[in-house]
């Protein structure tokens, strides 16, 4: 790292290749799962790779190197093939920022093409060690978390080129689907590395804050393109993963149809403990094309907590969601009942529980749609519980109480 830094101040960052920008990047659907082994598979429909618009390189001196890109669809996944000209693939820690190996970004458009800030960043190094694969941020915040199985990734080194195959479901990057989403931002940053220090980083969409925390992203607009031959595919997702004490959960249904077809469509919804705790089956008519629909589950008698919904079409699992139903919340009453018995409190242990009530209601007030937490349930469950603490315990019983939690 010493000796890289010197040569960006006094370098700068070198721009290779200008074009102007994509707008909008043409994804073809693809109707089988390729195979995974960090090679092109020969039944990909229209195979050919695209151009990185931009390449910046730490040095000058860093010879070009020709590399490219590929990307696919299917209703349950994202498919990225990665090619590059080069005898080996050169293993660094963090391939995905040092080289060899690439970050992308998933992420939803803004209306007038602004910067995102809410997005993945995923990043993918060739070695095999429990971090070849990441979210390293989402939603501005840096993340970490280790990817699974599901998402299937190689890389490769073959006849003088390297290359990196991704199978992303889209289930791994939620709530973000082509039938689901009116638009969806993409980015890709493919860094390769150069001797011993060196690197030159291809872009889509040249971004100078892709690897930046607190940042928001620059992207282009996938535009995914109808299957050849309509299939009868059906997916699904809550409105709203989060939804209050005693209201309804709302389900979107979409999928590709090419004629008119009738579903028997049945929502589960299953506690903690999984055991079934609500259900409704109901018949769904979906046009030919794109069709959308969307049905109602009532969740009334349902207590707060974390469930699973599982959705089914004619008896076969097509989804799994996470939801929240919230306790019962009134922000301004426990304000106000905590003033009424601020008498009974120092001003240390008040201004405590003003600081929790508001960060409580800033973490619900601040959540996404499609995000259900745990610690919001727990937080607001919390307070409730404080406050009608604070109106039958002394003060030491309570802070004695808030400790052995």
């Amino acid at each position: 790292m010493l000796k890289i830094f010197p040569k960006f101040l006094i370098y700068g960052l070198l721009i290779l290749s200008m074009k102007p920008a994509y707008g909008q990047i043409s994804v073809p659907y693809i109707n089988n799962d390729p195979v995974i082994d960090g090679l092109p598979d020969i039944n990909l429909q229209s195979f050919k790779l695209n151009e990185f618009a931009t390449a910046r390189k730490s040095n000058p001196e860093n010879p070009g190197i020709k590399a490219g890109y590929y990307i696919a669809y299917s209703e349950s996944f994202l498919y990225l093939y990665i090619e590059a000209s080069a005898e080996k693939i050169i293993f660094r820690d963090r391939g995905y920022q040092n080289g060899d190996g690439f970050h992308l970004m998933i992420g939803k458009p803004l209306p007038d093409g602004e910067p995102a800030s809410e997005f993945y960043i995923l990043g993918f190094s060739p070695d095999e060690n429990n971090y070849n694969k990441l979210v390293w941020y989402y939603n501005i915040d840096l993340s970490g978390r280790r990817l699974d199985s599901k998402t299937k990734y190689k890389s490769a080194e073959k006849n003088g080129k390297i290359s990196f195959e991704l199978l992303l479901p889209w289930s791994v990057i939620y709530p973000y689907n082509p039938l689901l989403s009116e638009k969806i931002g993409f980015n890709l940053c493919f860094v390769k590395a150069i001797g011993e220090g060196e690197k030159t980083l291809y872009f889509v969409k040249e971004d100078n804050k892709f690897q930046n925390e607190q940042s928001k992203r620059e992207y282009e607009i996938l535009d995914f393109k109808a299957p050849a031959t309509r299939t009868s595919s059906i997916v699904s997702r809550p409105i709203k993963n989060t939804i209050s004490h005693g209201g309804n959960l709302r389900v979107k249904l979409s999928g590709y149809n090419k004629e008119v077809i009738n579903k028997i469509i049945t929502v589960r919804i299953f506690s903690g403990e999984n055991s079934l705790v609500a259900t409704k089956n109901t018949t769904v008519e979906f046009e030919p094309g794109i069709s959308e629909r969307e049905i109602i589950v009532d969740c009334e008698n349902l207590i707060s907590g974390g469930y699973i919904l599982r959705v089914f079409a004619d008896n076969l699992l097509i989804d799994e969601h996470y939801i929240s139903i919230i306790h019962d919340y009134n922000f301004n009453e426990w304000r106000a009942k905590l003033n009424s018995l601020s008498d009974k409190l120092s001003a240390g242990n008040l201004n405590t529980l003003k600081f929790y009530i508001n960060n409580t209601e800033h973490l619900l007030r601040s959540a996404k749609d499609y995000e259900c937490s745990y610690f919001i349930r727990k937080n607001i469950s919390e307070v409730d519980e404080l406050i009608k603490a604070l109106e039958e315990v002394s003060p030491s019983c309570l802070f004695a109480r808030k400790r052995r939690g």
